[in-house]
């Protein structure tokens, strides 16, 4: 393993985890709430934010695609640093804030995706996945707008929805499914046959999830979203 990577995560993951604890105590203060959900999802959009421009950076300025670089692993450490206070604060919680895949996808994150970097040159691929946090900033947005009295159908609510469709497909969607293709035909010149049977099965997870989300939310929302046409000049 390598011990520089074990060092860092050991620094910036608190960092990270202090910040989102102080923003949840200024957004305690400061801001008109009206459950604890209505905070944590307040938190999450910073989150959400920041990292998907952390991981936007990277992926434009990596000398190569895919590339493992220390940059790359630095924004998987200051994610973790967040899935742990994200973890921390739903368990004091008083209300149920989140679903069992929520907690199921922070711990492998938290967990296998770390051991994942120490063992194999996978942060490459794993900033590509952080990308999905631009979605996210409208995944969350949509539920902040609806807190705000907004109703399903006023033009701010569709307009995220729409916002949610598109980066899905350009932020989350299409770079899973390129880090999946990558962890096969990138063996055995990036990596090992051992490494991508190790790195595919969370990947496939992470991209289950998204999916998942992404139709549950078409379910819902889907006609809002993507109106259809009505032909008035039926015979």
């Amino acid at each position: 393993m390598n011990q520089e990577r074990i060092f860092a995560i050991v620094k910036i993951g608190p960092i990270s985890f202090g910040l989102f604890f102080l923003v949840n105590e200024f957004v305690r203060k400061h801001f008109t709430l009206k459950s604890e959900t209505h905070l944590a999802l307040w938190v999450s959009s910073f989150h959400a934010l920041i990292t998907g421009l952390m991981a936007v950076t990277c992926c434009l300025t990596e000398p190569s695609w895919m590339a493992n670089t220390d940059q790359a692993y630095y924004v998987h450490c200051f994610a973790v640093g967040y899935f742990i206070y994200d973890l921390y604060d739903k368990w004091r919680a008083k209300e149920k804030i989140a679903t069992a895949d929520i907690y199921l996808h922070h711990l492998v994150v938290i967990t296998i995706t770390t051991l994942l970097n120490w063992m194999c040159p996978c942060s490459g691929y794993g900033v590509w996945d952080y990308l999905c946090e631009i979605t996210n900033v409208f995944l969350h947005g949509r539920k902040l707008v609806r807190l705000a009295g907004y109703e399903k159908n006023s033009t701010l609510y569709i307009t995220m929805l729409r916002l949610y469709a598109g980066t899905f497909v350009i932020f989350r969607f299409v770079p899973q499914i390129c880090v999946a293709v990558r962890l096969i035909t990138d063996v055995p010149n990036k990596h090992s046959l051992f490494c991508t049977l190790l790195c595919l099965p969370p990947q496939l997870f992470l991209l289950w999830i998204g999916v998942d989300i992404a139709y549950k939310i078409y379910k819902i929302d889907g006609k809002m979203c993507f109106p259809r046409s009505v032909n008035n000049n039926s015979k």
